[in-house]
């Protein structure tokens, strides 16, 4: 199947304007490349973030399910399920994130939950800024994402600032730093400067 982003961005393409039938035997060689995990598989699962089918998703769950919460390689089908689940499919979600002790592989799933599970993202993100120290994350791409999303930031803020509001101080001052950078969107800065700005209400 090939490696790398340009063939995820080619498979995406492809299904997005194919018809029906073909679509559908995409989606499900991509969905069984998964399930027997051969060569691309995680290409495959990927492309399935976006294109998963429900019938699909039910396999991706079951084969989910087998491994250990521990294995790296259960977070490409969490985020499938993250991306595409239903409610049914939250649990194992929760198990991964929210477990008493933080996941090693935590920072890998807990984006796919949003905008599909609002609430359990914030959690899950909240959960990895609290219990992971400041240097090891600050100037990092867990602060940095947020500059391209200023809905998924306000969810945050007004979580963090009830939950730990040290936490979210520090969270603020690291995006205080990216809005001084040029690169970023100047619509999303002025977005994340009010919503930074703006008083807790709670």
């Amino acid at each position: 199947m090939g490696s790398g982003y340009d063939l995820i961005e080619h498979l995406d393409k492809a299904i997005t304007r194919s018809g029906q039938t073909e679509k559908k035997e995409t989606v499900d060689f991509l969905t069984q490349t998964a399930i027997r995990q051969e060569t691309g598989y995680e290409i495959a699962l990927a492309v399935l973030e976006k294109h998963c089918t429900p019938d699909n998703l039910e396999l991706i769950f079951e084969k989910a399910k087998t491994f250990d919460l521990a294995d790296q390689k259960i977070t490409a089908y969490l985020n499938v399920l993250g991306h595409k689940g239903k409610q049914e499919h939250r649990q194992l979600l929760e198990d991964f994130l929210l477990s008493k002790q933080i996941n090693d592989n935590h920072s890998f799933v807990q984006w796919s939950t949003y905008p599909n599970f609002p609430d359990l993202f914030v959690k899950a993100y909240s959960k990895y800024l609290i219990e992971t120290p400041y240097k090891e994350w600050t100037g990092s791409a867990i602060v940095q994402s947020f500059m391209s999303t200023p809905k998924a930031l306000e969810l945050l803020k007004e979580y963090l600032e009830n939950e730990n509001n040290k936490v979210w101080q520090n969270f603020k001052s690291d995006l205080q730093t990216e809005l001084t950078k040029d690169f970023w969107d100047k619509t999303n800065k002025t977005e994340i400067t009010r919503i930074i700005s703006a008083p807790n209400i709670a």
